[in-house]
């Protein structure tokens, strides 16, 4: 097992103290459009095209979507029947698939009364089986999309049904070439009391490949798989980093950035999906910010060195970054840029923080 190296950074306290100078001298007020994490009506328009696929994400009904892509279909001239939906489609990939091919089929019984107290317990219920079959390993074919048929019965009358594929994680891990660690989106689930939220999000819907040094963390938290040799060569996560270390973050980006440095691809497959509670209060933002500013600023020392300028561009453009925008958000949402300001802030707290403490300070 590689043992974790101690490295001093080779920067001096006067040197980071002039970057921080360069890096407020530079800054340039942007005002830029908000972005939604959620953006509902591009893609209930992009639904619509799609013939066997429904707009559904957790913290929508499914029953509701499908209702509202049923009549979508029937306003745009589409079939009024659900021909594309039926049965025979679900399992169509799975005849053509080469090998033998099993499958599991679970009914799940929900509540079926139309008022809210109805739509509250099945999503309710499908949180509860999404996050179950996460546990066990299994996931989604799509954590923005759902499929339907229409059950037919002879004995009374047709039945719309919502239905949703699940894969083995493992399957994807066993595809990826030797070296390669693999990562995928992490949404955030329904909020679990007014405002709650859930930090560390990523919800790119491209599959990516990253080698090298991309300028960024692409490494996400509390979604990767790799094989235990790569522990095995770079060494385990760096307690010095982490909840309950004095640097309370970042010991998954200094992970990755190991893994890369040692030549390992990192693959972002937005088909591994991971949905991450909504449990924070919205009190908890500020001190989450100064909390994952100050493990970055440290994540970024610890790999500093005046001959390989690399992590103090990274520093500089993420403390640009984070101060440049916080303007343009302050109009929309105060305290998102608030929050921007104190991770900046926690970033060069962080840094001359493991400075200090690496030169015995």
């Amino acid at each position: 097992m590689a043992e974790q190296k101690d490295e001093k950074p080779k920067l001096p306290l006067a040197g980071l103290m002039a970057l921080l100078l360069a890096a407020v001298s530079s800054l340039i007020i942007y005002q830029g459009p908000i972005k939604t994490s959620r953006p509902i009506d591009k893609e209930a328009e992009k639904s619509a095209s799609v013939r066997d696929h429904v707009q559904s994400r957790l913290w929508q009904d499914p029953f509701e979507a499908v209702a509202s892509h049923i009549q979508r279909e029937k306003a745009s001239g589409g079939d009024a029947g659900h021909e594309h939906h039926d049965s025979p489609g679900l399992v169509a990939g799975a005849q053509a698939t080469k090998g033998p091919f099993r499958f599991r089929l679970m009914p799940v019984f929900v509540d079926g009364n139309p008022y809210a107290s109805g739509v509250e317990s099945r999503l309710r219920d499908r949180y509860a089986l999404v996050s179950a079959l996460g546990a066990a390993g299994y996931l989604p074919e799509s954590g923005e999309s759902i499929r339907y048929f229409e059950w037919k019965s002879t004995a009374g009358p047709s039945a719309i049904v919502p239905a949703e594929w699940f894969q083995r994680l493992s399957d994807s891990i066993e595809k990826a070439e030797p070296r390669t660690v693999m990562t995928g989106r992490v949404v955030a689930g329904p909020p679990e009391q007014y405002g709650a939220f859930a930090p560390s999000i990523s919800i790119a819907e491209e599959r990516s490949v990253y080698v090298g040094r991309p300028g960024k963390d692409v490494l996400h938290p509390h979604n990767m798989a790799m094989p235990k040799t790569a522990f095995d060569e770079v060494g385990l996560f760096d307690p010095r980093l982490g909840t309950g270390s004095r640097f309370p973050s970042s010991e998954d980006n200094d992970l990755g950035f190991r893994l890369l440095e040692a030549g390992y691809a990192i693959v972002y497959d937005p088909t591994i999906v991971v949905t991450h509670r909504a449990w924070r209060d919205p009190g908890a933002l500020l001190p989450l910010r100064w909390s994952y500013g100050r493990g970055q600023g440290a994540y970024y020392l610890k790999h500093a060195s005046r001959r390989d300028p690399y992590m103090l561009h990274r520093l500089m453009h993420d403390f640009s970054r984070h101060v440049r925008r916080a303007p343009g958000r302050a109009t929309h949402d105060r305290r998102q840029a608030a929050g921007d300001l104190v991770y900046s802030a926690g970033l060069i707290a962080g840094a001359i923080e493991w400075l200090v403490a690496s030169r015995g300070g």
